[in-house]
């Protein structure tokens, strides 16, 4: 997190063997990842044949989607490490009221849970009180 640029980073660490393999098959690794990014939520993608989910995760505040930057970078798995390797670096600008320090910048989820996320965010209260789905 950077406390002055109010940014905060995500670096999820590739697969050692996908240079290669995006090599060996011409495979442009910029149009290979899908990003979603909701205010609370982000959703990272591979695209083959079709769109199947790397990852996704809850974030520590509030972000504004519209200014998420994201690159392919090369990163070590220690400070004196000789090898690296790809990394997608992902780059969310906190929103207004979320630009303390986070505990957590993202965790991830599980499907159970964005599952649960999602139909909690549908129990929106009726007129007569009763969740969405509930008989009145």
């Amino acid at each position: 997190q950077d406390t002055v640029t109010q940014r905060a980073t995500i670096t999820l660490h590739l697969d050692e063997g996908l240079e290669e393999l995006a090599y060996k098959f011409k495979l442009d690794l910029t149009t290979f990842f899908a990003l979603k990014v909701a205010e609370r939520m982000v959703e990272v993608s591979v695209i083959a044949d079709a769109e199947f989910t790397m990852c996704v995760g809850r974030l520590g505040g509030a972000v504004e989607p519209t200014k998420t930057s994201w690159e392919i970078t090369r990163e070590r798995n220690a400070p004196g490490d000789e090898k690296d390797h790809l990394a997608l670096k992902v780059g969310l600008a906190k929103a207004a009221g979320f630009k303390e320090r986070w505990d957590e910048v993202f965790t991830r989820m599980e499907p159970w849970e964005v599952s649960e996320s999602l139909h909690a965010a549908l129990a929106l209260p009726s007129a007569g009180g009763a969740a969405l789905g509930e008989a009145n």
